[in-house]
Parts: structure tokens; C-alpha cells; sequence
């Protein structure tokens, strides 16, 4: 806290996560904890839920 460090922790975006991650990138907008996992079904249920 004492740093400016604090405001790079986060919560995961998914809201079935729960995780808490420490965002490590340049620009401060990583949203999920890990793109393995929360990332990739995040964007495929987007994909899913899109009109064909």
C-alpha cells in the first residue's frame, strides 16, 4: 500500500471466480486471473451467446 501497488490487485471479472490476481501488465488492464481458464470461457460463452 505504502508503494502505489495496491490498486494492481484485483478481482477476477468472471462472477463465478472468486480469484484475486495481482496485475502485472504495463497498461494496468488485465481482467481475469488466468486467460486459460476465466479468459477463454468468457469469450466463448460471448461467442455462443451472439444471434446467428
Amino acid at each position: 500500500m505504502i508503494d502505489g501497488t495496491w490498486a494492481r490487485f484485483k478481482c477476477c471479472a468472471l462472477p463465478t471466480c472468486g480469484w484475486a490476481y495481482y496485475d502485472t501488465t504495463k497498461s494496468r488492464t488485465k481482467r481475469w486471473c488466468s486467460m486459460r481458464t476465466c479468459g477463454a470461457r468468457s469469450k466463448a460463452r460471448r461467442y455462443y451467446e451472439r444471434p446467428r
